[in-house]
């Protein structure tokens, strides 16, 4: 980090609560009680504008519906539901008159291959100083008015449109060019960056020869239709991100195009020690030990899904064209019974297990055929 942007971060008040959270594909889950329940499992995303909470727990949990309708949502619209106020606690914090909206969270319970009840939003973050520790894996909220830092940490500035976080952040390409606009803040993405369509025809971003794949994605509504390439750097403050894979979106019912250049995500976040000042219009950033490593990258070019409830079987979703896996002979559809003589694969150890080069024996199988194929993992976009 450059020496000027060094400032000092520390609360001197102690949290209003401090909890331990998991971090599966560098996602934050953590227990949330709604209305004096039984602890609910929540996604902290800063991403979202609302909290969510998935339709059917709101169901069991009895709480009132005020309003449903269909709201568009990437990928697709989802039927969402507005709800009576609720008081929900994290540790030994209590938050009244939160305002949840209830969403279907199944289908992303099946990619990240565990279940989660609901997500916490900026109208509750908004309210707090947030530590999201990620080398402790602990998830501090702090009173903002009785907060100040002391430590070493970077300060970002950031814009909050439509309780939404954007940070100044920039993609180097390959030829040397730099674009630089405004990124959404989004701790429930696991990407490094994935960019909006108008950004990257605006700022003509992909160059004569930048090697591009075809990727699908899937977002809350469903599926979306997207493309992926190899650019120099991302640009995070004083920090770069070397040989990034960032993907841009070229369909997903019409939130391909913003005003905002796209969003980043936890496979940079996570590198470090995030703190959420929006009171301030801040956020700061602590090197973590892993800040100047490269990014783990997938080198199958498949999606992996787990669906519930049990989560037990590993199921194909989507095989990008060229790929490793496209070229081993995978399909959509196919589920995978073992690699390499094992059959206890758990989604997130083979999602890990994809990152490393190396061929690799899967046994597969389709409508009760099983067959073995020899994956050869390698980058899906080319290195230099």
């Amino acid at each position: 980090m450059s020496l000027a942007l060094i400032m000092c971060l520390a609360a001197t008040a102690a949290p209003l609560a401090d909890v331990p959270f998991d971090d599966d594909f560098g996602l934050i889950f953590f227990e949330v009680r709604v209305n004096g329940s039984e602890p609910v499992s929540f996604v902290l995303d800063t991403g979202f504008d609302v909290s969510i909470i998935d339709a059917d727990v709101a169901s069991v949990l009895g709480l009132e519906v005020l309003e449903t309708k269909e709201e568009a949502q990437p990928g697709g619209s989802v039927e969402m539901s507005r709800l009576a106020p609720v008081s929900i606690s994290i540790g030994g914090l209590a938050i009244d008159d939160v305002h949840l909206t209830t969403a279907p969270l199944s289908g992303a319970a099946s990619i990240i291959g565990r279940q989660f009840g609901g997500i916490l939003g900026h109208d509750v973050l908004e309210r707090f100083v947030v530590d999201i520790d990620y080398p402790d894996r602990r998830l501090r909220f702090i009173a903002a008015e009785a907060w100040d830092h002391t430590g070493p940490g970077q300060v970002l500035p950031v814009t909050i449109i439509d309780n939404e976080v954007f940070v100044n952040a920039g993609i180097e390409m390959p030829g040397g060019r730099t674009v630089f606009g405004p990124f959404k803040l989004d701790t429930g993405s696991t990407d490094v960056a994935g960019l909006n369509l108008n950004f990257v025809q605006d700022s003509a971003l992909i160059e004569p020869g930048t090697i591009e794949i075809g990727a699908g994605g899937v977002a809350m509504g469903g599926s979306t239709e997207g493309r992926r390439f190899r650019a120099k750097a991302f640009i995070f403050g004083a920090d770069r991100i070397n040989n990034p894979v960032i993907g841009y979106t070229v369909d997903s019912a019409g939130f391909e195009n913003r005003d905002d250049a796209g969003t980043f995500g936890a496979a940079v976040l996570s590198r470090y020690r995030l703190i959420l000042d929006y009171q301030r219009q801040r956020i700061i950033v602590e090197d973590g030990p892993n800040a100047d490593g490269p990014v783990a990258e997938d080198m199958s070019g498949l999606l992996v899904v787990s669906p519930g409830p049990d989560f037990d079987t590993l199921a194909v979703a989507q095989v990008f064209p060229g790929s490793p896996a496209a070229q081993a002979g995978l399909e959509p559809g196919d589920l995978i019974i073992s690699m390499n003589g094992r059959d206890d694969w758990t989604l997130r150890d083979i999602r890990e297990a994809f990152k490393q080069p190396g061929p690799v024996q899967i046994v597969i199988s389709n409508d009760g055929v099983s067959r073995e194929l020899t994956l050869v993992r390698r980058p899906v976009v080319p290195r230099d």
